[in-house]
């Protein structure tokens, strides 16, 4: 009976070919009375360990498969650890694994683990490890000689302003002129914004033939290479965040600045010059007395994720999103409203004082703990898992320290091999500190949870502070209550407000300009907006099943005119500013309903 194999090829780049691995493991299967079933072939990295197809062949099991065939052990991983463990849970489901260029395999005939072999493999493994990381190095070193010795290009992009042939950068005139001309205009008094704004409006673009940005300009100021010191990265390590699917962003650890006066296209002293004039303009607020806005950098668009800024230029000043009135952007893809800066400050302020004192304090304080405690739970069970995890680790540490012991008894003559375990026991350690870290960041949001509980348990205690404040006090009691706002407009002129507070509620604040009053109200599971579409949802009685007094409901979708048109109802309403509350007003006849003279006169002290 033919045994059922599968055949793993690598290759690290585009450049090299594993047919030629495929072919000679095809032909000693069918020497081996072997059924070759699966062929697994990719091009990445072995020290990568998101391969989907290695990922595939890990996943077979003893039913799939009896052998895996390799070219060389260093195919399946290039880290040696990872090696040993692979090989490790192959075995386990009693697969074998054969090394074509050893002629090894880990099995025996009877399916016992042959401890030669392991053996072997463990030295085999550490060295290929040693050999790559050697050959990096070398490399490395070499393009690094190659760079500050002989003049070669210190990047592949060459910045604006040079252009780069034959691995060497050039001046390019053209491109020259404008960097010249960008500096002059810092020096002049122009910020970064303003220079963006006026490149793109005499219509000149980026080599990329893009609108020019602030970020673009002021990565200029900060590139030593204008003025012929570039400074060339030696040393970096890789951040956690992927950022592309094979590329990740680097933190620079070390750099050299290198001489290089023929790329110099502006002095040092325009250099330092322009850099003296950004630091002065950096400052120049701090010599004016201007008072924060109230709502600072708590509304955030809704589109771009941007916080809002604040006009003072305009007679009303309104509050408006950064990225839709900038420039420097070609299009503005926000829909987000400017909001006129005295209605919506009061609005705000009155709806945090109703909900943190009255509905918050007295009625919704066990609902808003309830998922905090839930989520301490949740925290507390990673916790667990992390500790059990860190154990695992601690006795796999000990078992390959035994192991290295062993090795130093009985290989006396080979130190190396000592050195390569313990190497592990560091890599091990490693990602035991790694569990260190996630455990102290669960144990900070737990921190963090335990003090939103705090903050409803003594919202209460802040009703004494609410009446006749001043400015600095609203300002900060609104940054200790609010997370953020969301702002949703139309064309009609109507606005819808999701304001969410750090204790967990989220409320909805509706409005028109003209009238006299604006509507609040919570979400509930028949009543709440979904921003992305931009949409309301009320659930409403089925008319169909009136008819046979069954009383089954629908969710019914509305735009934003018609979602707070429905929920305009007297219980909902509450006056505006005290200044627009005028015999004239048209609407003042409706906002009257339901409330007496007296409660109105209230609300309004």
């Amino acid at each position: 009976m033919k045994k059922k194999a599968a055949i793993y090829a690598r290759v690290s780049t585009d450049r090299q070919e594993y047919q030629r691995q495929i072919k000679e493991l095809q032909s000693f299967a069918e020497r081996s009375n072997m059924e070759v079933k699966y062929v697994f072939e990719e091009k990445q990295s072995g020290f990568n360990s998101e391969r989907p197809e290695y990922n595939k062949l890990m996943a077979l099991t003893k039913e799939d498969i009896d052998i895996v065939l390799l070219w060389e052990l260093s195919r399946l991983s290039r880290k040696s650890i990872e090696i040993q463990s692979d090989i490790e849970k192959l075995t386990s489901k009693g697969i074998n694994v054969y090394i074509h260029n050893k002629s090894l395999y880990t099995l025996d005939e009877q399916g016992n683990i042959n401890p030669t072999t392991k053996l072997i493999i463990s030295i085999v493994a550490t060295i290929a490890e040693d050999e790559v990381r050697t050959s990096k190095q070398r490399s490395k070193s070499a393009r690094q000689q190659y760079i500050i010795n002989e003049g070669r290009s210190y990047t592949s992009h060459a910045p604006y302003g040079y252009t780069l042939k034959n691995k060497k950068l050039f001046i390019n005139e053209k491109e020259a002129n404008l960097v010249r001309r960008v500096y002059q205009l810092c020096i002049d008094g122009y910020s970064i914004y303003g220079i963006a704004v006026l490149l793109n409006s005499e219509g000149l673009r980026t080599r990329a033939n893009v609108l020019w940005t602030q970020a673009t300009i002021n990565s200029m100021f900060k590139n030593t290479v204008y003025i012929g010191k570039p400074k060339y990265c030696i040393s970096s390590v890789r951040r956690t965040s992927k950022v592309f699917t094979r590329q990740y962003s680097r933190k620079v650890l070390e750099y050299v600045t290198l001489d290089r006066p023929e790329l110099a296209i502006i002095s040092e002293a325009i250099y330092d010059k322009a850099a003296e004039e950004r630091k002065k303009r950096r400052h120049r607020s701090l010599a004016i007395d201007i008072q924060p806005y109230l709502l600072q950098h708590l509304f955030k668009c809704p589109d771009c994720n941007r916080y809002y800024t604040f006009d003072r230029t305009t007679k009303r000043q309104k509050y408006k999103c950064a990225r839709k009135y900038d420039k420097t952007v070609e299009k503005p893809t926000c829909q987000s409203p400017a909001l006129e800066r005295e209605r919506v400050e009061f609005m705000i302020w009155e709806s945090v004082k109703y909900y943190c004192i009255e509905t918050m304090a007295n009625t919704r304080k066990e609902e808003q703990q309830l998922p905090l405690l839930e989520e301490i739970d949740a925290l507390k069970a990673k916790i667990e898992n992390i500790d059990n995890m860190k154990q695992k680790i601690v006795k796999k540490a000990e078992i390959i320290v035994t192991a290295a012991i062993d090795l130093k008894i009985h290989y006396s003559n080979m130190p190396e091999l000592y050195n390569k375990k313990m190497e592990e026991v560091d890599k091990l350690n490693k990602e035991a500190i790694k569990l260190d870290y996630e455990r102290k960041r669960y144990k900070s949001q737990i921190e963090n949870a335990k003090s939103q509980i705090d903050a409803i348990n003594n919202v209460k205690d802040m009703s004494q502070y609410l009446k006749d404040v001043d400015f600095d006090t609203k300002y900060n009691l609104l940054h200790e209550v609010v997370d953020v706002i969301l702002p949703y407009g139309t064309k009609d002129n109507c606005f819808l407000l999701e304001v969410r507070l750090k204790t967990g509620l989220k409320y909805y604040i509706g409005y028109y300009p003209i009238r006299a009053y604006y509507i609040q109200f919570l979400p509930s599971k028949g009543n709440y907006f979904v921003g992305e579409e931009r949409s309301g949802y009320l659930e409403i009685i089925n008319a169909k099943s009136c008819e046979h007094i069954s009383l089954e409901t629908e969710m019914k979708k509305y735009t934003i005119v018609e979602y707070i048109n429905q929920m305009d109802i007297p219980a909902n309403r509450y006056p505006a500013l005290p200044y627009r509350l005028k015999k004239r007003d048209k609407f003042l006849k409706d906002m009257l309903q339901g409330y007496s003279k007296e409660q109105l006169l209230e609300m309004l002290q």
